[in-house]
């Protein structure tokens, strides 16, 4: 059989090899298609992309003696399907006793006092050994100075403590209960002690974190990533007051706008509003002018009210517009100005402010979100305008698409801004790769019908 299958191959050797050479150019065109169609991946490292956390998020039952040290403890698995069982010959003040129960009522494991000499001791200690556990196992507990720890950081589970000199425990699915608790009412004290560990890392970091480091998602990635995926273990009601802050570490800074010119001008000015603004970023630096969109409706031949706004966009695609109102009023006629025997120099406004500074001796007002204005009398919101933040405000977006930062009209895009590098592509199936996955499917089912027709028959 053999040998006539090699027989037949060799007299189609010719028209075998053209199939499998086809075949072969095929899968290599679909490699170079589908590289082609790989969506395109920044080098930087992704903040809260890892692994989620595995927390040990069981219980510690301890009994001290005298001494403060242990005289019996038994620490759980973290799935609660297990516990090691640690007896001391510490001295006790008091008579002590921990029995395990399976569902049935029975006894599996025992462990009591007594009474030796003038001490209080625990009978055949010391020993270490382990039991196995499950559903409906129980822990009954007497004595007293009993403890109940949390593994997450060995503090005491207050709700899991006893209510007077004797508990019972039951084992859940993944938990443990007082046998006075519902399910749900275990489980809700088993996440509370999780809440309170994650808040408080998340706390601590918070604390201890520099605005430099914070407006600069390239700095200590791998403990804002730790603060990112534990925050992901909080529910919704839970994680609501630091939602806006675990946004701050993953985007990094957004940028700082500062206008450097005045709210108020004289019909027949002359201003160029271009130069009356700077931008900065914690992770991109200092914008060049031709990086900052300047849209100005100011009229300076015309006395009103106008608007003046300046957006950049950082390499992460965080865009912020900085909106200013502008008041032109007319120019006062020689008669109408003051009488005085004193010439006073003409006020310059204070285009030296650091960005970091509040409440200067040069008034310097910041803008929430990264714009300033030094300009020292306050700006008012206007009302009747949702979706634009005025004066003390910016407006900050994501836009995770975009790739050049754009005005209300395509003419006012400043063709030298900076390009932000495109995160992420359509993960989609293209044409080129349907027409590849058809060739191939014929490809193969020629082959199949040739190795048929000329070996199976």
């Amino acid at each position: 059989m053999i040998g006539e299958i090699w027989d037949n191959l060799m007299r189609h050797k010719l028209r075998l090899g053209l199939l499998l050479v086809t075949l072969a150019l095929g899968v290599v065109a679909g490699a170079k298609i589908m590289a082609y169609h790989q969506p395109t991946v920044s080098h930087a490292q992704e903040i809260g992309v890892g692994p989620a956390p595995v927390y040990n998020n069981s219980l510690t039952l301890r009994i001290p003696g005298k001494s403060g040290k242990v005289a019996y403890e038994l620490v759980f698995a973290s799935d609660f399907r297990s516990a090691k069982i640690t007896v001391t010959a510490e001295t006790l003040s008091s008579n002590a006793a921990v029995k395990i129960l399976n569902p049935s009522g029975q006894v599996v494991v025992s462990e009591q006092t007594s009474t030796q000499g003038t001490e209080i001791k625990f009978t055949s200690a010391p020993k270490t050994y382990s039991v196995s556990l499950g559903k409906g196992y129980m822990l009954d507990v007497q004595g007293a100075n009993v403890q109940m720890l949390s593994n997450l950081n060995y503090s005491l589970a207050t709700a899991f403590m006893p209510s007077g000199s004797s508990e019972r425990y039951v084992v859940m699915t993944d938990g443990l209960r007082k046998s006075t608790w519902s399910e749900s009412e275990g489980k809700t004290a088993l996440y509370n002690l999780l809440k309170n560990y994650i808040v408080g890392q998340i706390e601590t970091y918070k604390s201890q974190l520099s605005d430099a480091v914070l407006n600069n998602k390239n700095l200590d990635v791998a403990n804002k990533t730790r603060i990112v995926l534990a925050y992901r273990n909080l529910k919704g009601a839970d994680q609501e007051p630091y939602r806006e802050f675990i946004k701050h570490l993953q985007r990094g800074g957004v940028p700082e706008i500062t206008y450097k010119g005045q709210r108020t001008y004289t019909v027949g000015d002359q201003v160029d509003f271009t130069k009356l603004v700077s931008a900065r970023d914690g992770e991109d630096g200092v914008y060049a002018p031709e990086q900052i969109i300047t849209k100005s409706e100011v009229d300076l031949s015309r006395a009103g009210q106008y608007t003046l706004a300046y957006t950049v966009g950082d390499s992460d695609e965080n865009i912020v517009t900085l909106k200013i109102p502008i008041t032109v009023a007319e120019a006062r006629s020689i008669d109408d100005a003051p009488i005085t025997n004193t010439q006073q120099p003409p006020t310059t406004p204070n285009t030296n402010v650091s960005s970091n500074t509040e409440n200067s001796a040069s008034s310097t007002v910041y803008t929430v979100g990264g714009g300033m204005n030094i300009e020292t009398d306050p700006i008012e919101s206007l009302d009747g305008d949702e979706s634009t933040v005025w004066g003390e405000q910016v407006e900050a977006e994501n836009t995770m698409n975009s790739q050049i930062i754009t005005s209300e009209t395509a003419t006012e895009v400043s063709s030298t801004t900076k390009n932000t590098e495109q995160q992420g592509q359509s993960h989609g199936i293209s044409a080129s790769q349907i027409v590849l996955i058809a060739l191939g499917i014929v490809l193969l089912f020629g082959l199949v019908r040739f190795i048929f027709d000329h070996y199976v028959r």
